[in-house]
Formats: structure tokens, sequence, C-alpha cells
């Protein structure tokens, strides 16, 4: 009775399973795609095949395969992970390789020269002689007029700055009874006034002194209108013509 239940498998809650590294390498060996396996189809093998899985399994499972990327145990190839070819070739780096060393033989003492710096190196400095004067470098720029010495006694006038602009015109002075005109104004000048000249006519009045437009009707001077007879108020328009009686045949 004890053999027996010592003997019986264990429950899927307290299975062990391998390490997750196996465990990708195992199902991407078992979905046996030439262009390798994606995240999903990994984790479906291993889901069938080992069937309850625990709770983080899939963060578990991003984790390792982002280490065995790094690492170089895999390589992502259009979003499926591949093993590695052991037979490939390295792949080649950027740039010219560098060239083979080669053994130097024993005793030989090796000067390493330190790399050469970027850039024109510059010129070696010759030891000057004990008593030579150097003088300082010159500065940039046009070098100021020396200053010569003005004598004793003698009375410097600063003048002011001279102010911006074109100086004004000297002003002349004019002889004595010289009749000065005044300036002429701006614009054109106005026609001279002729008092016998006809005063113009305005435009709303012609030249024959009729007002302009239809006169009125009633009032003013203009004529009056003719009333029908009978007090009748006259209608619109051209009053019909009067039809005359016809003339009776004369006998023969």
């Amino acid at each position: 009775m004890d053999e027996e239940q010592t003997n019986s498998p264990a429950p899927a809650s307290l299975q062990v399973l391998p390490k997750y590294p196996e465990l990708i390498l195992a199902a991407i060996a078992a979905v046996d795609e030439k262009n390798g396996a994606n995240k999903s189809s990994i984790s479906k093998q291993i889901e069938a095949t080992y069937g309850s899985l625990p709770a983080a399994h899939s963060t578990l499972l991003s984790h390792h395969l982002n280490k065995m990327k790094a690492s170089g145990e895999l390589i992502v190839v259009k979003n499926n992970y591949v093993k590695p070819d052991p037979n490939a070739s390295p792949k080649r780096g950027r740039g010219r390789p560098a060239k083979p060393k080669e053994p130097l033989p024993e005793g030989t003492d090796v000067v390493v020269s330190p790399p050469r710096s970027r850039g024109r190196p510059p010129k070696p400095k010759v030891p000057l002689p004990e008593g030579t004067v150097v003088s300082p470098p010159r500065p940039r720029g046009r070098p100021p007029k020396p200053k010569v010495p003005l004598p004793e006694g003698t009375v410097v006038v600063v003048s002011p700055p001279k102010p911006r602009g074109r100086p004004p015109k000297p002003k002349v002075p004019l002889p004595e009874g010289a009749v000065v005109t005044p300036p002429r104004p701006r614009g054109r000048p106005r026609k001279p006034h002729d008092p016998l000249a006809p005063s113009p006519v305005k435009a709303t009045q012609s030249v024959s002194g009729r007002k302009r437009g239809r006169p009125r009707k009633s009032g003013g001077t203009s004529t009056p209108v003719s009333s029908p007879p009978n007090g009748e108020r006259r209608g619109r328009g051209r009053p019909p013509k009067l039809q005359t009686p016809a003339a009776d045949p004369v006998e023969a």
C-alpha cells in the first residue's frame, strides 16, 4: 500500500517544469519550421506539452527570449526566433578589417608609440640664446596713433561731437531796406477774381432762367389745368371717341 502511494505521479499543480531556456529550445525544435517560430507558437507548443503553466508564463517567456537573443543563443529573423547555425561564418563588421599582427622574436624590446593626435603638429621650439629679448605677440587690428605730448600751458578745446545728418546752410545777412517775400504756399495758386465778370451759372439753373425738371401741376406760375364739365373728375388715359348717329337713307 505504501509502495503504490510513493510510485503515484505528482499532480499537475505540483509538476516541476524544466528551465525556460530548455523549454524554448525544445519548443523551437518541435515546431520544426525553416524560418523558426514566433513567440505565440513557442508558447502554444510549451502549453501543449506540459499542460498547466504558471500565471506569469507570458512574462517569463518574454524575459528569457530577450535574454537568449542578447546572449546570441537565438537569432531573430522577421519576428521569428531561430537557432544560430554553428557552421555559418561570423558576420563581418563595419569598416576595414585590422591587419594581422606578426609575432615578434623573443627578447625584442617593443616601443609602442602613442596614437597620433588630430590636426597639424606644432612646430618644434628652438631654444633661444641667453640675453635674447622676446617681443610680445602683435595684437589684432590697426595699432592706435601715437599721442604727441603738448607743451605746457596749451589750452585744449574739445569740440562737441558732430550731429547726425546734413548741416544746415549758413544764413547770409540781408542788406538794409531789402524786402523779403513770404514763402510760396503749397499747391496750385487760386485764379484772380474779376468783379466785372458775370457770376457763374449754377448747375441747378439753366441759361434761360428756367429751373431744371418738370414743373408742378398745381400752384406756382404753371398754367391751371382745365377741369372737366359737370365737376366730374377726369379719368386716367385718353377719353373715348363720341359715336355720331347714322344718317337716314334718302328716298328716290
